[in-house]
């Protein structure tokens, strides 16, 4: 949880005002294109504008607690203001022990559900389960989009809705499991909707009505909607609705975006059910091979067993950054047996290729109508005749009722890569590729109460702004002598801001002394010394001449060293595009003998670049071109620099040796040390990630002041 900065109280003349900026929910969102809409026509001819682009991540509030003068002022007048802040500071702690709301790779193309945007009322979707159910929870799944140019979180969530069960597809008689009306101040946005049912309700439909629907910001005509992600109904930790029949009012039909069959199709906006713990291992994956047509996975659950639904939990490492997933098969069957040759089988499932898009971060869910057996079986066959085959999963989920009998069972295979992360045995471990996995219902609970303890936090924030400005206004009328004390504590801040732009300045220059020193003063005392020499080894004239080609080569270096400084030193801020055009002439004469690519993306509108800033950055990009150059011994280098809302990337990347810091022969040099110091300075993020003979990618995310 990052620290919020310190707002200010700030004085004018005789009266002082307390300016309390605070951040409830900060969100930070980098968009992966422009922002726009597509029009959808009604079948009242009206032309409605319903979202087509998704935020490249989920949006996740940043709560920040706070001390200032006005909250210590406060604070002593009011005993109700410490407590509430002790509530807050517990939700804070708690917050960091929940699932945040974001993914780990890219999402899935669909968005969900979304009613049209027509006066038909009221709105409502309905899922037909073909027997009756007892569902032990109902959750909906909010989906966050790009809207008239912003990113809405919680789009179309309705505000008032209720949930009922029938076994009469009519519902002219029902039992209601959920009956919500929207709080004051509650807020889900992204959070999941989860609510528990009463026990002994069962029937075979189950109908989602909205009783008031969401309203755009601002209002408007046509602006009440009705969007969902995910309508789910649990049994235990399994989602009972996955691809179950399902019917609606109405719905907006709009090829991978947004259709009636995504509301239940198992895939969400938050991804795979999963607890903070690493995964130690990647999955199973079968050795890449053009000879075969076919392969197959199997795992023998010991005893035969009533089965009710397999999941596949597509494989997605993170050193696969470019992959949606790794190897998930694209034609694949899934078999029943009691005979672990498959000589007689059942087939519950049978996806040819294109059958579904693919699956990201999200698990593939087959229902299956109670088949016994002892051996499940996913089968995969070759679809393109000159490609190759492979496929691989993280996990292979074997459900019996409420319980997954496949965790720790013995995996065969036609064949099987066993190195490293990879082995069949790790297809049933209780982990994903990335994390340890968590039974449905533990995670959406827990992400449904991080939702709840935001906006708690929201609520009390908003009382402590009441409270602290009452005590305030009650400082004002205890004593005149408060005014002179505001008075004499803004002279000190004053002050103190000054002595703090006095001592950078210091600061400042001492930095760029020492940079003369070290730098240019060291290669002057380089060139006088082999002047020296030189001149005493005239009777040697090669020699002599080798002697003045190093001054000629320091005296290059030197010049180099004194434009950068000069460039730094510059009065004011200078332009992004004089700063890039000599980030691109430093590379361009430090990478002379090798391959190299700079890529720039969104810095044309930028402003202008501060002194501080812009030397820390321009040092630390120097000194890993100079690490590339001295010690990688590469052939190409990349170079990409992205600005977007203020966020700055900055990522090198060589296909030299490399390196491994946990190696005992590795001896890092300043250059590191150096590096990571000065990243410290700009309150950046850097990652250097090396492995020996695999090359170097040293990647920086800083925020621009």
């Amino acid at each position: 949880m990052r620290r919020m900065l310190e707002p200010c109280l700030r004085v004018k003349g005789a009266a002082w005002l307390l300016h309390h900026s605070f951040g409830c929910c900060l969100f930070v969102i980098t968009a992966l294109s422009p922002i726009s809409a597509w029009a959808e026509v009604d079948e009242n001819g009206l032309e409605q504008e319903v979202p087509f682009e998704m935020p490249s991540d989920l949006l996740e509030p940043n709560l920040r607690s706070r001390s200032d003068l006005g909250d210590r002022l406060a604070r002593m007048l009011s005993s109700e203001l410490r407590h509430l802040e002790l509530r807050q500071s517990v939700i804070l702690g708690e917050l960091e022990n929940l699932p945040q709301f974001s993914l780990q790779s890219i999402k899935p193309v669909e968005f969900g559900y979304h009613a049209n945007p027509n006066r038909q009322r009221p709105k409502w979707v309905q899922l037909d389960f073909g027997k009756e159910i007892a569902p032990d929870a109902v959750v909906l799944i909010p989906v966050t989009v790009q809207f008239q140019g912003r990113s809405v979180p919680g789009y179309g969530f309705p505000k008032a809705f209720r949930v009922d069960i029938s076994n009469d597809d009519k519902f002219t008689t029902y039992e209601t499991l959920v009956d919500y009306h929207k709080e004051e101040g509650e807020v889900f946005r992204q959070a999941p909707f989860f609510a528990e049912v009463p026990v002994g309700l069962v029937g075979r439909y189950v109908r989602l009505t909205v009783t008031q629907l969401w309203s755009a910001e601002g209002g408007g005509a046509n602006s009440e909607l009705f969007a969902l992600a995910e309508m789910m109904l649990l049994k235990g930790a399994r989602n009972l609705s996955c691809r179950q029949r399902v019917t609606a009012r109405d719905s907006v039909e709009r090829g991978a975006l947004w259709s009636r069959s995504f509301v239940n199709d198992g895939r969400t906006p938050l991804g795979i059910a999963h607890t903070p713990e690493i995964s130690p291992t990647f999955g199973y994956s079968s050795q890449a091979s053009k000879k075969v047509d076919k392969k197959w996975v199997q795992v023998d659950l010991a005893e035969e067993r009533v089965i009710d639904e397999v999941t596949l939990i597509p494989a997605n490492p993170d050193n696969f950054v470019f992959d949606l997933n790794t190897g998930f098969p694209e034609k694949f069957e899934i078999q029943i047996s009691s005979d672990a040759q498959f000589r007689e089988s059942v087939t519950v499932a049978s996806l040819a290729p294109y059958a579904f898009r693919n699956p990201g971060d999200n698990p593939v869910t087959c229902p299956v109508d109670g088949v016994k057996g002892r051996y499940v079986r996913v089968l995969v066959r070759r679809h393109r005749p000159n490609g190759g085959l492979t496929f691989a999963l993280a996990e292979l989920q074997v459900y019996s009722g409420n319980q997954n009998v496949a965790l720790g069972k013995k995996v065969t295979a036609l064949d099987s890569l066993e190195r490293g992360k990879w082995s069949g045995r790790f297809l049933v471990d209780g982990y994903s590729s990335r994390f340890r996995l968590s039974p449905l219902n533990v995670w959406l609970q827990a992400l449904q109460k991080r939702g709840q303890l935001i906006d708690e936090w929201r609520d009390l924030d908003k009382k402590r702004i009441d409270l602290v400005q009452g005590a305030v206004a009650l400082a004002f009328r205890i004593s005149i002598a408060a005014l002179i004390l505001v008075g004499l504590l803004l002279v000190v801040a004053v002050l103190r801001s000054r002595m703090k732009q006095l001592k950078t300045m210091e600061s400042l220059r001492n930095q760029i002394a020492s940079d003369l020193h070290d730098d240019i003063g060291s290669n002057l005392s380089s060139i006088a010394l082999l002047a020296e020499l030189g001149g005493s080894e005239l009777d040697d004239p090669k020699l002599a001449r080798s002697e003045f080609e190093q001054i000629k080569r320091t005296a290059d270096q030197t010049v180099e060293s004194m434009r950068d400084i000069v460039w730094l030193i510059q009065p004011g801020d200078e332009s992004w595009k004089d700063f890039l055009r000599h980030f691109r002439e430093t590379a361009a004469r430090m990478l002379k003998h090798t391959d190299y690519q700079f890529i720039i993306d969104g810095v044309d509108d930028a402003g202008s670049v501060p002194l501080s800033f812009r030397r820390e950055l321009f040092l630390i990009f120097k000194e890993v071109l100079n690490n590339t150059v001295k010690h990688a011994k590469a052939d190409k280098v990349e170079i990409q620099l992205i600005l977007k809302r203020k966020v700055l990337s900055l990522t090198v990347t060589d296909n030299g040796r490399g390196f491994s810091e946990e190696d005992d022969d590795f001896r890092g040099g300043n250059g590191l040390l150096n590096i990571r110091r000065r990243a410290q300075n700009l309150g950046a993020q850097i990652d250097v990630d090396s492995q020996q003979g695999q090359g170097t990618v040293v990647k920086l995310r800083a925020v621009l002041p």
